[in-house]
């Protein structure tokens, strides 16, 4: 539903989207990241010509404006701004409103707070969730809102854990990747100061974790670290598979929390702990 912004005689530059996000028995999600829109840009930079040189002068031109060529020669600039990105939180009641939005198209995206049951959602416009879908467009008018932009969080989980290695120091220099094994999509994660990850807002269902460290120089005592699937594989195909249960679901995580991750080709070796919720 769009819906009359306008207040006063000058003309609009930008609109709004505005929708509340609920999970699917329809509890409000209070604390949510909603992204996607972005403000206006200004394109042609060119502001004056003067004369009649002959010599064409050619202006710079933004996202959507063919450049052309004017006969003379340029006074005066106005420098390019591109567009910026909104993010709006949900209120208690689930609510939001992406303001200073750019006439056009959008998508919409909803990430769930840290630690939320949930999964990150796309907009559907009103189709079942669809964790990894892109969002379906959203039209925005300038001096209008663009309403009724409703979010459905489905079902989600999280992974954490820490990577060390065999002397329990822990590994900085590395990064950790869960990959669903139903659909292929993957989600990335640097390791902290303390070699701690966490993978937050991820859709339910089965998943392998990865484990890659950086090349370092010099290197750590021990030799290179050596990438390795959870838990202590060397490929996708023989990591172990798990799955992250359902909220509610108290069932026990049915692996060892701790592996050491281990290489003929290292030195030295991984050792991870990993957890799910």
């Amino acid at each position: 539903m769009i819906s009359d912004l306008s207040t006063g005689s000058a003309t609009p530059t930008t609109g709004s989207i505005s929708g509340t996000v609920t999970d699917t028995n329809g509890v409000p999600g209070p604390g949510a990241t909603v992204t996607g829109a972005y403000s206006p840009s200004t394109g042609v930079v060119t502001t004056a010509v003067t004369g009649t040189t002959g010599v064409p002068v050619t202006t710079a031109s933004g996202p959507g404006l063919a450049p052309t060529t004017i006969p003379g020669t340029v006074v005066g600039t106005v420098p390019y701004v591109p567009p910026v990105p909104i993010t709006a939180i949900t209120d208690l009641r689930g609510r939001y409103t992406l303001t200073g939005v750019g006439p056009g198209t959008h998508p919409v995206y909803v990430r769930p707070p840290a630690g939320s049951p949930y999964a990150a959602q796309p907009y559907t416009a009103g189709a079942p969730p669809q964790p990894y879908a892109s969002s379906a467009p959203v039209y925005v008018v300038a001096g209008q809102d663009t309403s009724g932009i409703d979010v459905v969080l489905p079902p989600g989980g999280s992974i954490t854990g820490t990577v060390t290695n065999t002397a329990s120091q822990p590994v900085i220099a590395a990064s950790a990747c869960a990959q669903s094994t139903s659909s292929g999509w993957q989600t990335c994660s640097n390791l902290d100061g303390e070699g701690r990850y966490r993978f937050d807002a991820i859709p339910t269902g089965p998943y392998k974790v990865s484990f890659n460290a950086n090349y370092q120089n010099p290197p750590p005592p021990g030799g290179q670290y050596l990438g390795q699937y959870f838990d202590g594989q060397a490929n996708f195909a023989t990591a172990t598979e798990f799955s992250i249960p359902k909220p509610g679901n108290d069932e026990p995580f049915p692996m060892d929390p701790k592996t050491v991750m281990s290489s003929e080709a290292v030195a030295d070796a991984l050792v991870a702990c990993l957890d799910t919720d």
